[in-house]
């Protein structure tokens, strides 16, 4: 037992020793450290406290702390200002000066005893915090238009720093992209110095785009990124806002063809149809007009009996306007008509005119490319088709064409491949242009920028030319508005590039308008006489033109209006009730049948009074009228079709 006690002991003893070597040593390590601390060391604090360069250099615009002792015993600094006019010696700016002025604050460091002596250089600005904000706000506008240029520094002392709450309108580099409408914009300001910083929020307005600004910008938009494709064979997305602040409302003249929402309906044939963009911009409003072909459905695995009930269903429809043609008062108006398809052409009556008239020069044309249709624009009772032959037979006032159709017939004066003087285009001759863009659509709407047409925001390099020989553009910057209703004339070429027809400006009618009409297209005019039934009129050019067609290879796409070539409103009796894709429509049906139906029979009987076998419905129809009538259809003994219909009068 007494052996364990004197152990514990020994332990207890060597216990305490080591706790008392532990705490001395504890102690002589800090005073170490005490012993450390020097003047150099109390330098580098005030020079990190105060943010001074290494040359003891610091910007001032505002009052500063200056450190009178470090966090360290014993220390001691003291500060004395060589220019105390404008900094005393605690650091308080007195007076700021005219110019940025250099103060020179000498500083004493002291630390047991021993001194050393600092000279800082206080570069003062003109101003404070505060002012040089005021001075940065002078520069922002109540309402920004451009880019915005502000201070960065003032007197080389004060930075300033900026950022915008908008960046899409205002970068915080300046740059100003002009928003829709008038927006809010704050700029938040830091102005600082060495050692302060001051911030305000300064409030300011993006100034809008105007009303013809935003109408240009939506205009390239649904030209370049809505209707991209004016031949449709699929529905197309008709949006209703542009930037969700501009009104859209879109109007098809048929929504058999194409539904006001974009929806397509294929039949099997090409079928036209205008459709309007209502753009309402504030107090501002334009239409805009494109010339729209759905087209014909592939007839691939149809059976003879499919492609006649659907050819039948686009003209024995569930409604049929009444037509009007408001330009002539005192031709029938408040008609209409269904257009029942049969093989019959109207009466051609040849009554050439003498080849040594003046209207009639002989002269061949180099190409057929286009049918010209006019109107006469004589309203005059008894000027019918065989009236206007005997005029162009009797030199026509140096005018001529080749037909002339009425609601009886047609007259023939001038050969078709003979240049006649119809179009108001002069010897311009037909040529397409390369422009060396890839086609990305079948049929692109075009557009001028800078003078120049462009087709999905690339630019042809084409204008329209000065001089009939086409070797010279214009000068003028013509604009989108200078286009005719008619457009220019634009195809897709074996190289798969887009080319664009010969234009010129017309100076008569202030349109842009094309090259061909009287070297190369033939023309015909349409009777407009007091009294006639323009509905009649209208069929038989319809069948004329798509006969024709067939005989040249062309396109229903090329019969054209007079408009087309010198910017003229004509045929003025169609385009002024907006009928011109209508007739279109009908040349289309006309061409099909004739090309793939020949050898079929189509016959009708009518079962109401309001409408005879051509489909003619009676003038004193009334709107509400039903129209009941029969359709066969034969193929020698066959019958492909045996139907009753029934149409409602709008």
């Amino acid at each position: 037992f007494y052996k364990k006690m004197k152990n514990i002991k020994f332990i207890l003893v060597l216990l305490v020793l080591f706790s008392f070597s532990f705490l001395f040593g504890c102690s002589k390590n800090e005073q170490e450290e005490v012993d450390d601390y020097n003047l150099n060391m109390l330098k580098t604090y005030v020079v990190e406290t105060l943010h001074a360069s290494d040359t003891l250099e610091l910007k001032v615009a505002e009052d500063v702390n200056l450190p009178t002792t470090s966090d360290h015993e014993g220390t001691k600094i003291t500060w004395l200002s060589k220019n105390s006019e404008y900094i005393n010696s605690e650091g308080k700016i007195l007076k700021y000066p005219d110019t940025q002025t250099d103060v020179k604050m000498a500083c004493a460091l002291e630390y047991k005893g021993e001194v050393i002596d600092l000279e800082f250089n206080f570069k003062l600005a003109t101003m404070s915090l505060t002012a040089a904000i005021a001075k940065f706000s002078e520069d922002i506008p109540e309402y920004i238009v451009a880019d915005l240029t502000l201070i960065k520094n003032v007197d080389g002392v004060i930075d300033i720093a900026w950022t915008s709450s908008n960046e899409e309108v205002l970068s915080n580099q300046g740059k100003y992209n002009k928003p829709n409408a008038d927006t809010e914009i704050s700029i938040t300001c830091i102005a600082s110095d060495t050692n302060n910083h001051k911030e305000e929020v300064l409030m300011t307005n993006a100034s809008g785009k105007t009303d013809s600004e935003l109408f240009e910008e939506c205009k390239l938009w649904i030209i370049n990124d809505v209707m991209v494709e004016l031949y449709l064979d699929k529905d197309i997305n008709l949006p209703r806002k542009f930037k969700n602040q501009v009104d859209l409302k879109w109007t098809s003249t048929d929504e058999n063809i194409l539904e006001n929402d974009g929806t397509v309906h294929q039949t099997v044939y090409d079928r036209y149809v205008h459709l309007k963009c209502h753009v309402a911009i504030g107090d501002y409003t334009y239409d805009f007009r494109f010339n729209v072909k759905v087209l014909a459905k592939s007839l691939e695995g149809m059976s003879e009996k499919d492609i006649v009930k659907e050819f039948v269903s686009t003209f024995a429809l569930e409604t049929v306007s009444k037509r009007e043609f408001p330009l002539y008062t005192n031709i029938n108006q408040n008609f209409g008509f269904i257009a029942f398809y049969t093989k019959t052409d109207p009466t051609m009556t040849e009554q050439i005119a003498p080849v040594s008239d003046a209207n009639r020069p002989g002269t061949l044309k180099p190409s057929i490319e286009y049918i010209t249709v006019h109107d006469t624009a004589n309203n005059s009772k008894g000027a019918n088709a065989a009236a206007h032959a005997n005029y162009v037979g009797q030199g026509g006032g140096g005018t001529s064409w080749s037909y002339t159709v009425d609601e009886k017939g047609i007259y023939h004066q001038i050969p078709d491949n003979e240049v006649s003087y119809h179009a108001g285009d002069g010897t311009r001759f037909f040529a397409l242009l390369d422009t060396g863009i890839k086609a990305t659509s079948r049929m692109p709407q075009v557009y001028l920028k800078d003078g120049n047409f462009y087709i999905h925001g690339q630019d042809t390099h084409y204008r329209p030319y000065a001089d009939k020989e086409a070797t010279t553009f214009v000068e003028t910057n013509y604009t989108f508005d200078d286009l005719g209703e008619l457009g220019i004339m634009i195809e897709v070429g074996e190289n798969g590039n887009y080319y664009i027809g010969r234009t010129y400006f017309n100076t008569t009618y202030n349109y842009i308008s094309n090259y061909g009409g009287n070297r190369n297209s033939i023309g015909i005019e349409t009777c407009v006489n007091q009294g006639s039934d323009y509905g009649h009129t209208f069929r038989n050019v319809a069948k004329l033109c798509a006969n024709l067609c067939i005989e040249n290879n062309l396109s229903v796409d090329r019969v054209k209006g007079h408009h087309f070539f010198s910017g003229k409103p004509c045929p003025n009796a169609i385009l002024t009730a907006e009928y011109w894709a209508e007739f279109k429509t009908l040349v289309s049906m006309e061409k099909f049948a004739k090309e793939n139906l020949s050898d079929m029979v189509f016959s009708y009987r009518t079962i109401s009074s309001n409408i005879d076998s051509n489909g003619y419905i009676s003038l004193d129809v009334k709107a509400g009228d039903e129209i009941e009538y029969k359709i066969t259809v034969k193929k020698g003994s066959e019958s492909l079709l045996v139907a009753t219909y029934k149409t409602i009068v709008e």
